[in-house]
Formats: structure tokens, sequence, C-alpha cells
């Protein structure tokens, strides 16, 4: 069983290889290596691990509604919280991460005013939230007015500059 959600998964992130090329490239871009990061409807951690590598992130949180996703992020050594992110306050500190993302997760939301607030309250100065959609990406660094914002037509077409 184990084995047939590993092949599962690797053939999941071969299919999502142009998004996971451009979030590394944005990531790279944007915000370089970080200690402390988080990952608001994780999944089951893949794309968190993913994105925990490229930036070298130590400590990894999870929040997810779903708890057989969040079983299978903590296998992979995540620290992981069962929440609804349309009303949760998150359990962390002021300014405890310093990456915080939320892809594919906003548009599904019925209140994602709570959970931008709540990112941004999580968020160290100077950190990055980044957020997709099926309409692109966007990533926030440093100033909460500087947004960079990639389309997913440029995505698709590997502009990320």
């Amino acid at each position: 069983m184990i084995q047939a959600d590993k092949s599962n998964e690797r053939k999941s992130l071969r299919q999502l290889e142009p998004k996971l090329r451009a979030i590394r490239e944005v990531l790279a871009k944007h915000v370089g290596s970080c200690e402390a990061y988080l990952d608001l409807g994780c999944g089951d951690g893949s794309l968190t691990e993913y994105v925990a590598k490229i930036v070298g992130a130590k400590d990894v949180c999870c929040v997810d509604l779903d708890p057989q996703g969040l079983r299978k992020a903590s296998l992979r050594g995540f620290r992981t919280f069962q929440l609804d992110l349309n009303s949760a306050t998150l359990p962390f500190e002021d300014s405890s991460f310093d990456l915080v993302t939320a892809m594919d997760v906003i548009e599904h939301l019925l209140n994602p005013d709570n959970v931008l607030k709540e990112a941004y309250r999580c968020l160290r100065k100077g950190g990055s939230l980044a957020h997709s959609s099926k309409h692109g990406l966007m990533v926030q660094s440093g100033a909460p007015t500087s947004w960079r914002t990639y389309s997913r037509h440029r995505l698709v077409q590997g502009n990320t500059i």
C-alpha cells in the first residue's frame, strides 16, 4: 500500500512539473532560504516537502482539515494541525514564520479574509507569503504592499521574471 501511494505521488508530481518549476523559480527569486515555514492547506504534505527543500526550512508546520492528509504529512516529519481555515485562529505566536504558503486553497474558502489575516499575523517582519490558484501565483516579500503576481499564462510560458 505504501509503495502504491509513493508511485501515485510521483505520478502526481510529474503532472504538476510546470507548476513546480514555476514555484521553484519564484521562491528562489523572492524568498531564498528560511528557517520556519507554514503551509496552509497542506493536503498530504507532498508539495510542502517540495517547498521545504527549496527554501531549506528546518521547522515545518502544516495545517489542513483532512485528517488522512495530515497523517501522511506527519509521516514526512512535519508538525500538523487539523483546523478549519475559514474560522480558526492559528495556534502559533505572532511573527513565527519566515514563509507562509497557501497553494490552491484560498479559492476554496468561504472566508478567505480569515486565513490571510492569520497568515500575516504569523509572518515575521520581512517574511514572505505565497499563494496560488488556478489563475496563477502571488508572492509578497517584505512590505505588505509589495505583491508580485504571476499569471497562469506567464507561468505556463516559463516567464517568472
